[in-house]
Formats: C-alpha cells, structure tokens, sequence
C-alpha cells in the first residue's frame, strides 16, 4: 500500500512539472502562441490560413469524388473497394 502511494506520488509530482513547464512555455514573450495572441495581423493571417486550408480539403475531395467516376481510373477504386469489403 505504502508503495503504491510512493508511485503515485511520484506520478503526480511529474504530471505537475510537466504541467509547469508547459506553462512556462505558454507564457514565453517569444513564443508562436504568444505572438498569436497578441499580434492581430498574424492572428488573422493564420485565420485566414485555415480557411483557405478547408476551402482546399473541400476541393480536393470534390475532384476525388470526380476522379472516381473517370473511367481511367474506375477500375483502381473498384478494386479497392473489393479489398476493403474483404478486410471488413
């Protein structure tokens, strides 16, 4: 029981520097997370960074789905469509 609570113990007290030195990082002046929070130029331009990222996923599944149905490449998709059905 007593060594138990020994591991325990040592377990926390890790967690907590961890915790600690996460904390420090957030609080460094010279920091990405920093200069987000601060800055609103960059904090807009990573915005805008993660729309045009999501305008893209969203294109590219599109010409996936598009690529798919090209008859150059159906037999591809058809064959891993067997094979994932296997698997399942």
């Amino acid at each position: 029981m007593l060594n138990n609570l020994e591991r325990f113990s040592d377990s926390l007290n890790t967690t907590i520097n961890r915790i600690g030195a996460f904390s420090s990082q957030l609080n460094n002046n010279n920091g990405l997370l920093q200069a987000v929070m601060t800055d609103s130029t960059m904090k807009n331009d990573v915005k805008n960074m993660i729309q045009q990222l999501n305008k893209s996923a969203a294109v590219l599944d599109e010409d996936l789905h598009a690529l798919q149905k090209n008859f150059l490449f159906r037999k591809y998709f058809r064959q891993k469509e067997k094979k994932e059905k296997q698997i399942q």
